[in-house]
């Protein structure tokens, strides 16, 4: 029984000596498990201050590419608003003044029920239009195209237009010849012969412009410049508008020799159109008959006859 105690006594010291033995390796576990986790939370620590570095520096960078961006923007609006005062004033001081009138001459009295009436500038208000003569005595007058403004009470504008020994003298509407947005002004001014010769007049410039020949310079008229004969040539005007252009033609009658009244009758057609002040040739749009130029009648009305017959015929083109 002895034997058996001091065994067990024995078998309990073993067991202790392995217990304690086991505990120590576990507490060395314990502690290398410790040292490791603090390994590790030093690393982690170490990671999130290095991340909080780069949030910090991250930042600095947006703030200072928020601030490159506000003044970027603040430039950018005082460069537009400069720009914008800038045309402001620009647009001030290069606006067109409005254009001056004319005085009216001395002798001319105007009665607004006998004005015809058409937008001669191009403004979108009717302007009112009279030919008016002045007596100048000995059986002379003469001529002008005078312009009512229609956005004015008072503002006229006016041009000589001719002179001679009639009084009757006349100022109408055309239709708008060139498609700028205004009409231009047909007239007809006293002539000694008791023709009433044709011309045109365009506002340009702020001003009543008598439109002029392109070749000679001088002023445009449906009629030739010749000397007063027993028998002088005959005129008359057509109008025609070809491929959206319009074509005033003039259209002559004129004896061979004018001194012989059993000569025949011949023909002379003259096509122009209307570019800026001017008239200019228009014979690539307009075809002349054959033999007209080289034809002759036995009357000026059979010559204006055959002319009509191809095309040429007196027209408003309205």
């Amino acid at each position: 029984m002895f034997n058996s105690k001091k065994t067990l006594a024995a078998l309990l010291l073993m067991i202790l000596f392995i217990a304690s033995c086991s505990s120590k390796a576990d507490d060395s576990a314990l502690l290398d498990a410790l040292d490791d986790a603090e390994e590790a939370l030093e690393e982690a620590e170490e990671a999130r201050d290095e991340a909080i570095d780069a949030l910090e520096e991250a930042t600095d960078a947006l703030e200072e590419a928020t601030d490159a961006l506000e003044d970027a923007t603040s430039t950018t609006e005082a460069t537009t608003t400069t720009e914008t005062e800038t045309e402001t004033e620009t647009t001030t001081t290069t606006e067109a003044p409005e254009c001056a009138g004319d005085a009216l001459p001395d002798g001319i009295t105007l009665d607004p029920s006998e004005a015809n009436e058409g937008d001669v500038d191009g403004d979108g208000y009717v302007d009112q239009i009279w030919a008016a003569t002045v007596d100048e005595g000995s059986s002379s007058f003469t001529a002008y195209l005078v312009v009512l403004m229609g956005d004015s009470e008072d503002r006229y504008h006016v041009i000589e237009i001719g002179g001679g020994l009639m009084p009757e003298a006349a100022a109408w509407a055309s239709h708008d010849i060139d498609d700028n947005g205004a009409v231009e002004v047909w007239l007809a001014v006293p002539d000694v012969r008791r023709t009433v010769p044709g011309g045109l007049a365009v506002f340009s410039d702020c001003a009543l412009t008598l439109v002029t020949n392109s070749e000679t310079g001088y002023r445009w008229v449906l009629r030739g410049s010749d000397s007063y004969t027993p028998m002088p040539p005959f005129y008359r005007s057509a109008c025609q508008i070809i491929e959206g252009t319009t074509v005033y033609s003039q259209v002559k009658s004129d004896l061979e020799d004018s001194g012989d009244m059993d000569s025949d009758w011949t023909l002379d057609i003259s096509p122009f159109r209307l570019e800026g002040t001017e008239m200019v040739p228009a014979t690539e749009l307009v075809t002349i008959p054959e033999g007209a130029l080289s034809g002759t009648f036995s009357s000026f009305d059979d010559a204006f006859d055959y002319a009509a017959d191809y095309g040429f015929e007196e027209s408003s083109c309205s």
